[in-house]
Protein backbone atom coordinates (compact mmCIF):
# COMPACT_ATOMS: atom_id res chain seq x y z
CA UNK A 1 0.00 0.00 0.00
CA UNK A 2 1.36 3.37 -1.40
CA UNK A 3 1.66 6.51 1.17
CA UNK A 4 -0.67 7.99 -0.63
CA UNK A 5 -3.29 5.31 -0.79
CA UNK A 6 -2.62 5.15 3.15
CA UNK A 7 -3.07 8.68 3.65
CA UNK A 8 -6.46 8.16 1.65
CA UNK A 9 -8.20 5.88 4.38
CA UNK A 10 -6.54 7.19 7.93
CA UNK A 11 -7.94 8.58 10.22
CA UNK A 12 -7.50 7.85 14.28
CA UNK A 13 -9.81 5.68 16.45
CA UNK A 14 -10.14 5.61 19.92
CA UNK A 15 -10.07 1.92 21.72
CA UNK A 16 -12.17 3.21 24.24
CA UNK A 17 -15.00 4.49 21.74
CA UNK A 18 -17.32 2.22 22.80
CA UNK A 19 -17.50 3.89 26.38
CA UNK A 20 -18.65 7.29 25.35
CA UNK A 21 -22.46 8.05 26.11
CA UNK A 22 -23.70 8.88 23.09
CA UNK A 23 -22.05 5.55 21.70
CA UNK A 24 -23.56 3.78 24.49
CA UNK A 25 -26.96 5.30 23.72
CA UNK A 26 -26.36 4.12 19.83
CA UNK A 27 -25.71 0.59 21.02
CA UNK A 28 -28.43 0.27 23.23
CA UNK A 29 -31.48 1.12 20.66
CA UNK A 30 -29.57 0.02 17.71
CA UNK A 31 -27.27 -2.99 19.18
CA UNK A 32 -23.82 -3.70 17.88
CA UNK A 33 -24.99 -3.62 14.16
CA UNK A 34 -25.86 0.09 14.54
CA UNK A 35 -22.32 0.09 15.74
CA UNK A 36 -20.44 -1.38 13.20
CA UNK A 37 -22.78 0.86 10.56
CA UNK A 38 -21.78 3.92 12.28
CA UNK A 39 -18.16 3.35 11.60
CA UNK A 40 -18.73 2.39 8.15
CA UNK A 41 -20.56 5.33 8.31
CA UNK A 42 -16.94 7.29 9.39
CA UNK A 43 -15.25 5.87 6.99
CA UNK A 44 -17.21 6.91 4.39
CA UNK A 45 -17.14 10.66 5.80
CA UNK A 46 -13.05 10.51 5.73
CA UNK A 47 -13.32 9.77 2.08
CA UNK A 48 -15.38 12.72 1.57
CA UNK A 49 -14.04 16.32 0.17
CA UNK A 50 -14.16 18.21 3.23
CA UNK A 51 -15.30 14.95 5.32
CA UNK A 52 -18.91 15.62 4.78
CA UNK A 53 -21.42 14.42 2.58
CA UNK A 54 -24.36 15.72 0.63
CA UNK A 55 -27.66 14.10 0.51
CA UNK A 56 -29.41 16.08 -1.49
CA UNK A 57 -28.42 14.55 -4.67
CA UNK A 58 -30.36 12.25 -6.85
CA UNK A 59 -28.59 8.97 -5.83
CA UNK A 60 -27.35 10.11 -2.51
CA UNK A 61 -29.37 7.92 -0.07
CA UNK A 62 -29.30 5.28 -1.98
CA UNK A 63 -25.54 4.81 -2.46
CA UNK A 64 -25.09 5.70 1.16
CA UNK A 65 -27.99 3.30 2.06
CA UNK A 66 -25.66 0.27 -0.11
CA UNK A 67 -22.55 1.89 2.21
CA UNK A 68 -24.62 1.12 5.47
CA UNK A 69 -26.09 -2.35 3.85
CA UNK A 70 -29.48 -0.86 4.29
CA UNK A 71 -32.67 -0.10 2.94
CA UNK A 72 -33.65 3.77 1.96
CA UNK A 73 -35.82 3.86 4.43
CA UNK A 74 -34.17 3.15 7.41
CA UNK A 75 -31.14 4.29 6.36
CA UNK A 76 -32.62 7.66 6.75
CA UNK A 77 -33.87 6.22 10.23
CA UNK A 78 -30.71 5.69 11.34
CA UNK A 79 -28.91 8.92 10.15
CA UNK A 80 -31.59 11.20 11.96
CA UNK A 81 -31.47 8.93 15.18
CA UNK A 82 -27.41 9.86 14.66
CA UNK A 83 -28.20 13.42 14.22
CA UNK A 84 -31.27 14.10 16.79
CA UNK A 85 -31.13 11.66 19.53
CA UNK A 86 -27.68 10.93 19.83
CA UNK A 87 -25.99 13.98 18.24
CA UNK A 88 -23.13 11.74 16.61
CA UNK A 89 -23.69 13.81 13.11
CA UNK A 90 -24.68 17.20 12.46
CA UNK A 91 -26.67 18.08 9.77
CA UNK A 92 -26.99 21.26 7.62
CA UNK A 93 -29.33 21.23 4.28
CA UNK A 94 -29.14 17.73 4.04
CA UNK A 95 -25.24 18.12 4.61
CA UNK A 96 -24.36 15.71 7.53
CA UNK A 97 -20.84 15.22 8.72
CA UNK A 98 -19.32 14.23 12.29
CA UNK A 99 -17.88 16.88 13.90
CA UNK A 100 -15.26 14.40 15.98
CA UNK A 101 -14.12 13.37 12.37
CA UNK A 102 -13.52 16.83 11.47
CA UNK A 103 -11.95 17.90 14.78
CA UNK A 104 -9.41 14.79 14.28
CA UNK A 105 -8.68 15.56 10.74
CA UNK A 106 -8.27 19.21 11.08
CA UNK A 107 -5.02 17.87 13.66
CA UNK A 108 -4.13 15.58 11.25
CA UNK A 109 -4.32 18.02 7.85
CA UNK A 110 -2.35 20.18 9.77
CA UNK A 111 0.43 18.61 10.83
CA UNK A 112 0.67 17.08 7.14
CA UNK A 113 0.70 20.57 5.87
CA UNK A 114 3.54 22.11 8.18
CA UNK A 115 5.44 18.68 6.97
CA UNK A 116 4.54 19.16 3.29
CA UNK A 117 5.84 22.53 3.81
CA UNK A 118 9.15 21.69 5.44
CA UNK A 119 9.54 19.44 3.15
CA UNK A 120 8.89 22.18 -0.32
CA UNK A 121 10.78 24.34 1.71
CA UNK A 122 13.98 21.76 2.46
CA UNK A 123 13.33 20.98 -1.36
CA UNK A 124 13.87 24.82 -2.17
CA UNK A 125 17.30 25.05 -0.43
CA UNK A 126 18.50 21.95 -1.85
CA UNK A 127 17.71 23.17 -5.11
CA UNK A 128 19.13 26.35 -4.51
CA UNK A 129 22.42 24.85 -3.42
CA UNK A 130 22.45 22.91 -6.61
CA UNK A 131 21.67 25.59 -9.06
CA UNK A 132 24.56 27.29 -7.50
CA UNK A 133 26.94 24.31 -7.53
CA UNK A 134 25.74 24.25 -11.18
CA UNK A 135 26.55 27.96 -11.50
CA UNK A 136 30.00 27.54 -9.93
CA UNK A 137 30.59 24.81 -11.90
CA UNK A 138 29.68 26.40 -15.22
CA UNK A 139 31.89 29.69 -14.38
CA UNK A 140 34.85 26.71 -13.49
CA UNK A 141 34.26 25.39 -16.67
CA UNK A 142 33.86 28.49 -18.82
CA UNK A 143 37.10 29.79 -17.19
CA UNK A 144 38.57 26.43 -17.81
CA UNK A 145 37.36 26.65 -21.40
CA UNK A 146 38.97 29.82 -22.25
CA UNK A 147 42.79 28.65 -21.22
CA UNK A 148 42.41 24.88 -22.74
CA UNK A 149 43.96 26.55 -25.76
CA UNK A 150 47.23 26.91 -23.42
CA UNK A 151 46.23 24.55 -20.92
CA UNK A 152 45.51 21.13 -20.42
CA UNK A 153 44.75 19.84 -17.36
CA UNK A 154 44.89 15.90 -17.88
CA UNK A 155 48.06 16.59 -19.42
CA UNK A 156 49.40 18.18 -16.18
CA UNK A 157 48.41 15.63 -13.84
CA UNK A 158 50.11 13.03 -15.82
CA UNK A 159 53.17 15.19 -16.51
CA UNK A 160 53.65 18.12 -14.15
CA UNK A 161 56.20 20.19 -16.36
CA UNK A 162 54.61 23.46 -18.22
CA UNK A 163 54.69 22.59 -21.34
CA UNK A 164 56.19 26.52 -22.35
CA UNK A 165 54.57 26.33 -26.41
CA UNK A 166 50.89 25.90 -24.87
CA UNK A 167 50.97 28.68 -22.67
CA UNK A 168 52.26 31.50 -24.90
CA UNK A 169 49.43 33.42 -24.87
CA UNK A 170 49.37 33.75 -20.44
CA UNK A 171 53.14 33.78 -20.27
CA UNK A 172 54.53 34.94 -23.50
CA UNK A 173 53.87 38.76 -23.20
CA UNK A 174 55.98 41.19 -21.44
CA UNK A 175 53.64 43.42 -19.65
CA UNK A 176 49.51 43.58 -18.78
CA UNK A 177 47.83 45.72 -21.36
CA UNK A 178 48.96 49.03 -20.83
CA UNK A 179 46.50 51.26 -19.37
CA UNK A 180 45.86 54.91 -20.26
CA UNK A 181 47.04 58.34 -18.33
CA UNK A 182 45.30 60.98 -17.07
CA UNK A 183 45.43 64.82 -17.45
CA UNK A 184 48.14 66.79 -19.49
CA UNK A 185 49.13 62.84 -20.50
CA UNK A 186 45.38 61.76 -21.31
CA UNK A 187 45.40 59.14 -23.88
CA UNK A 188 49.01 58.45 -24.05
CA UNK A 189 50.22 54.97 -23.14
CA UNK A 190 52.16 54.14 -19.93
CA UNK A 191 54.92 52.04 -19.91
CA UNK A 192 54.61 49.03 -17.86
CA UNK A 193 58.02 49.40 -16.32
CA UNK A 194 56.71 47.10 -13.00
CA UNK A 195 56.15 44.03 -15.01
CA UNK A 196 58.92 44.46 -17.07
CA UNK A 197 59.67 40.69 -15.68
CA UNK A 198 56.37 39.62 -16.64
CA UNK A 199 56.68 36.60 -18.63
CA UNK A 200 59.47 35.19 -15.53
CA UNK A 201 56.57 36.31 -12.95
CA UNK A 202 53.60 34.56 -14.92
CA UNK A 203 56.05 31.23 -15.44
CA UNK A 204 57.33 31.30 -12.01
CA UNK A 205 53.36 31.75 -10.61
CA UNK A 206 52.59 28.76 -13.06
CA UNK A 207 55.50 26.39 -11.88
CA UNK A 208 55.02 27.00 -7.95
CA UNK A 209 51.18 26.43 -8.60
CA UNK A 210 51.94 23.14 -10.22
CA UNK A 211 54.22 21.88 -8.08
CA UNK A 212 52.16 22.21 -5.22
CA UNK A 213 48.58 21.37 -7.11
CA UNK A 214 49.47 19.30 -9.80
CA UNK A 215 47.64 21.54 -12.24
CA UNK A 216 47.53 24.92 -13.63
CA UNK A 217 45.80 28.01 -12.14
CA UNK A 218 43.23 29.81 -13.18
CA UNK A 219 44.77 33.29 -15.22
CA UNK A 220 42.52 36.12 -16.23
CA UNK A 221 41.88 39.40 -15.47
CA UNK A 222 41.53 39.70 -11.97
CA UNK A 223 44.65 37.36 -12.04
CA UNK A 224 46.67 39.49 -14.07
CA UNK A 225 45.96 42.22 -11.81
CA UNK A 226 46.46 40.69 -8.78
CA UNK A 227 50.49 39.70 -10.10
CA UNK A 228 50.54 43.26 -11.48
CA UNK A 229 49.90 44.30 -7.78
CA UNK A 230 52.31 41.80 -6.15
CA UNK A 231 54.88 42.89 -8.98
CA UNK A 232 54.72 46.73 -8.36
CA UNK A 233 54.92 45.97 -4.66
CA UNK A 234 58.04 43.94 -4.48
CA UNK A 235 59.74 45.90 -6.77
CA UNK A 236 59.14 49.22 -3.99
CA UNK A 237 59.95 46.31 -1.10
CA UNK A 238 63.52 46.06 -2.87
CA UNK A 239 63.90 49.85 -3.79
CA UNK A 240 63.40 50.80 0.06
CA UNK A 241 65.61 47.45 1.41
CA UNK A 242 68.17 49.18 -1.20
CA UNK A 243 68.07 46.50 -3.50
CA UNK A 244 68.38 46.63 -7.53
CA UNK A 245 65.34 45.17 -9.29
CA UNK A 246 66.61 42.39 -11.39
CA UNK A 247 65.31 39.82 -13.23
CA UNK A 248 67.08 37.43 -10.73
CA UNK A 249 65.48 39.25 -7.60
CA UNK A 250 62.00 39.68 -8.99
CA UNK A 251 62.15 35.77 -9.20
CA UNK A 252 63.61 35.16 -6.58
CA UNK A 253 61.27 37.82 -3.97
CA UNK A 254 58.35 36.75 -5.42
CA UNK A 255 58.57 32.41 -5.11
CA UNK A 256 60.06 33.50 -1.04
CA UNK A 257 56.42 35.37 -1.16
CA UNK A 258 54.99 32.41 -2.36
CA UNK A 259 56.34 30.13 -0.22
CA UNK A 260 54.96 32.41 2.79
CA UNK A 261 51.57 32.41 1.68
CA UNK A 262 51.83 28.82 1.05
CA UNK A 263 53.16 28.19 4.37
CA UNK A 264 49.42 29.71 6.01
CA UNK A 265 47.23 26.94 6.20
CA UNK A 266 43.85 29.17 5.15
CA UNK A 267 45.54 30.57 2.15
CA UNK A 268 46.56 26.82 1.11
CA UNK A 269 42.97 26.06 0.83
CA UNK A 270 42.05 29.83 -0.86
CA UNK A 271 45.08 29.32 -3.16
CA UNK A 272 44.43 32.57 -5.50
CA UNK A 273 46.30 35.37 -6.73
CA UNK A 274 43.72 37.94 -5.71
CA UNK A 275 43.42 36.35 -2.11
CA UNK A 276 47.22 36.69 -2.22
CA UNK A 277 47.76 40.03 -3.39
CA UNK A 278 45.17 41.47 -0.50
CA UNK A 279 47.39 39.77 1.98
CA UNK A 280 50.49 41.12 0.35
CA UNK A 281 51.98 42.65 3.81
CA UNK A 282 51.16 39.55 5.79
CA UNK A 283 53.08 37.25 3.65
CA UNK A 284 55.85 40.00 3.22
CA UNK A 285 58.84 39.46 5.35
CA UNK A 286 62.51 40.19 5.99
CA UNK A 287 65.01 37.46 7.33
CA UNK A 288 65.14 37.18 10.71
CA UNK A 289 68.29 39.38 10.76
CA UNK A 290 67.20 41.75 8.61
CA UNK A 291 68.27 41.12 5.43
CA UNK A 292 66.29 39.92 2.70
CA UNK A 293 68.02 37.15 0.03
CA UNK A 294 70.97 38.42 -1.26
CA UNK A 295 71.78 38.79 -5.18
CA UNK A 296 74.49 38.48 -7.52
CA UNK A 297 74.89 41.84 -9.81
CA UNK A 298 76.52 41.26 -13.29
CA UNK A 299 80.33 41.14 -12.95
CA UNK A 300 79.80 38.66 -9.47
CA UNK A 301 79.57 41.63 -7.66
CA UNK A 302 77.41 40.98 -4.45
CA UNK A 303 74.45 43.44 -3.21
CA UNK A 304 73.48 42.69 -0.10
CA UNK A 305 70.47 45.26 1.93
CA UNK A 306 71.64 48.35 3.37
CA UNK A 307 69.84 47.10 6.76
CA UNK A 308 72.59 44.14 6.84
CA UNK A 309 74.73 46.24 6.07
CA UNK A 310 74.44 48.91 8.81
CA UNK A 311 74.39 45.49 10.84
CA UNK A 312 78.23 44.74 10.07
CA UNK A 313 80.24 46.94 11.24
CA UNK A 314 83.56 47.78 9.65
CA UNK A 315 82.04 47.23 6.48
CA UNK A 316 81.00 49.28 3.37
CA UNK A 317 78.80 48.67 0.54
CA UNK A 318 80.18 48.09 -2.48
CA UNK A 319 80.39 50.61 -5.31
CA UNK A 320 77.62 49.79 -7.42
Amino acid sequence: MSNKTKDKQYFTHDSDASMDPKIIALIATHRVEGYGRFWLLIEFLRRQPGYKYDTNNRFSWASLADVLKFNIADCKQFIEDCIKEFDLLKNDNGVIWSQSLCDRMKYWDEKRQKLSDRGKKGAEVTNGKKAAQAAAQANENAGTSKIDDTLSAENDIQNPAIDKKRIDKKINNDSLPIGKGKGKGKGKEKPADVTQYWKTLTQAWFDFFNEKFRTNPTFEIEEGGALKKIARRLKAKSKEENLIWTEERANEKFKNFLNEAYSDAYMRDNFLLPQIARRFDKYYSIKPNGNTTAFHQPGGKQQASASAIGKLQGLKSPAA
